[in-house]
């Protein structure tokens, strides 16, 4: 009998070498086919751009402009600016760059874990389809990468030393990088480095020092990341509201973390910390009830999406935990073992989920929660044995089906619906400055973007400022218009106490040509309309400026009521 393993297929000899191939061409073509399509003047891509304008024309970040994120999150972006000039869609194309790198690490990741070549090659191309909220496409990046360097560091043990420690400094740069893009994430993968460390203690092969020390390097080698933009900062005299964006970051997670677990029931929202003798409404974004969907499939396919990850999460972390338990208790734990990686992946890929259930239950936010998601819970399942593996698997692609139906059809999730839902004779161009130059729908869009850049542009002139509240950096992009503002963004549950009286005092100081006030439900409750929360601003403008135009619920406020001529 010959009993010598079959020779593999030259498919089979070729995938590894032409799936990386392929995910870059499916995300050339995927991603150039919309990407000059769609521009929501209240999304994060008013924010990186006018962000990044300001850092240019030489404000300092933390200090003269609330970044909201770290400075890495910006610093590539004026980079890029300084070569291409401002441009909305050369900024664009680099969002897509980080989605096409993440989908390349995804594939990386699944296929180490698993050495499933076709379904690596899948959840690769998975990532490229749902690249996450357009322009916060760092932080499913950040995820993976993550996720990647603690699964490597995992399989390395059992190697050379030399290898183990190689893994674990390259660990140390991206956790650091983490910590110079979103301050948040970066803590948080801090924990998961510090708990791997505790279940190196357990595996009876290795020195209880490697268990202390690895930890510790990264951790050492994360800090010393942040070396460079420190030294930046005292350069650029912003060094004390740099270093204080970690503590207060820090205080930040703390002061919600203990707001979730202390809530006696699961809140159906957040609410913002307040002086106890603030009266305001502080109610923020609310998780979508079943009841409150009513009959909109897309509303209820959200509620479907908003609480099957805890589910599943539950399912797949008690399989774990029991497993990586039982190893221990019987002294045989090892950090390569299935049930040890894929806890490492579960918890990496929960980095992304506090920010989407407890605090912005939204498309956008759970589209940015999505791929680590993906890629976390299908190398899950294909770990899994026996009858588990196609329960859970089963109850995983379902979740997967509607969440593609789901952000296929709506183009805040970043996909390709924001060139197929404006149909062909429903397009139209609209053209702003720095480089917006989109198409639109010509009814539901177009109206508004040319009503507000014709009303800025007649009732100011360039240099001028322009002030957008609660939350519409895209307008002064595409007017280039600056603003006064440290923060751009702010509503019911962020604005501090005293913030109306301090606006009416910059508004009166400043002297803004226009202001453009959105008085939609930010927070889908009345208290989150911009007329209810800032009454004394919104009564001040009407006031003191004209209305010069109103579209939906865009209302635009010009201090010298008669155009330029």
């Amino acid at each position: 009998m010959n009993d010598a393993p079959a020779k593999p297929t030259a498919l089979a000899r070729w995938l590894p070498l032409a799936a990386p191939l392929l995910i870059l061409l499916a995300a050339l073509c995927y991603y150039g086919s919309y990407l000059q399509f769609w521009f929501n003047p209240h999304d994060e891509g008013g924010t990186a751009a006018f962000t990044a304008m300001r850092l240019l024309a030489g404000e300092a970040p933390v200090r003269d402009v609330e970044l909201g994120y770290n400075v890495g999150w910006f610093f590539p972006v004026v980079a890029l600016f300084k070569v291409t000039g401002v441009n909305f869609l050369v900024m664009r194309a680099y969002f897509f760059a980080l989605s096409t790198i993440t989908a390349l690490l995804g594939w990386t990741l699944v296929r180490r874990l698993t050495r499933n070549d076709w379904l690596a090659l899948g959840g690769g191309l998975a990532l490229v389809a749902f690249p996450g909220s357009q322009f916060k496409n760092y932080n499913p990046l950040l995820c993976v990468a993550n996720m990647l360097c603690v699964v490597n560091a995992a399989l390395a043990f059992g190697a050379s030393a030399a290898n183990v420690w190689r893994r674990l400094a390259l660990g140390g740069v991206v956790l650091g990088i983490t910590l110079l893009i979103r301050i948040d994430l970066g803590y948080l993968f801090t924990l998961l480095w510090v708990g791997f460390g505790v279940l190196l203690w357990f595996d009876r092969g290795l020195q209880w020092r490697t268990g202390f020390f690895a930890p510790v390097v990264v951790i050492g080698i994360a800090a010393a990341v942040q070396a460079p933009a420190f030294v930046a900062a005292k350069a650029g005299g912003y060094s004390k509201e740099f270093a204080a964006q970690y503590s207060t970051w820090a205080n930040y997670l703390d002061s919600q973390a203990r707001a979730v677990v202390g809530s006696k029931a699961a809140p159906t929202s957040a609410k913002a910390t307040a002086s106890p003798a603030s009266k305001a409404d502080r109610t923020t974004l609310p998780r979508m009830s079943w009841a409150a969907a009513g009959k909109a499939p897309d509303k209820r396919v959200l509620v479907v999406l908003t609480y099957a990850p805890p589910l599943l999460y539950a399912l797949l972390l008690a399989w774990t935990a029991a497993s990586v338990g039982g190893a221990i208790a019987r002294r045989s734990f090892t950090p390569d073992q299935p049930a040890t990686l894929i806890l490492l992946m579960l918890i990496g890929s929960m980095a992304a989920f506090p920010q989407f259930f407890f605090f912005r239950p939204d498309r956008p936010h759970l589209s940015e929660f999505m791929p680590g998601y993906i890629v976390a819970t299908a190398s899950a399942v294909a770990l899994l044995a026996g009858r588990a593996r196609w329960i859970i698997g089963g109850l995983l692609a379902v979740q997967i089906g509607l969440f593609g139906w789901y952000a296929l059809d709506h183009y805040s999730a970043g996909t390709i619906a924001a060139r197929w839902d404006i149909k062909k004779n429903k397009r139209q161009l609209f053209t702003g400055a720095n480089g917006v130059r989109v198409w639109v729908h010509k009814d539901k869009d177009y109206p508004e973007l040319e009503g507000v850049r014709r009303a800025v542009v007649e009732h100011s002139k360039p240099g001028d400022w322009l002030v957008c509240y609660p939350y519409q950096p895209g307008y002064n992009l595409m007017t280039d218009r600056p603003t006064y503002e440290r923060h751009i963004y702010q509503d019911n549950a962020t604005a501090p106490r005293g913030w109306a009286r301090g606006a009416i005092a910059r508004l009166e100081e400043k002297k803004p040509a226009v202001v453009v006030i959105d008085n939609r439900a930010i927070n889908k409750v009345e208290a989150s309309r911009f007329s209810a929360w800032a009454a004394p601003v919104y009564e001040h403008l009407r006031a003191h400026y004209q209305p010069c135009g109103t579209f939906d619920t865009i209302e635009v406020f010009a201090r010298d009521g008669a155009p330029n001529p």
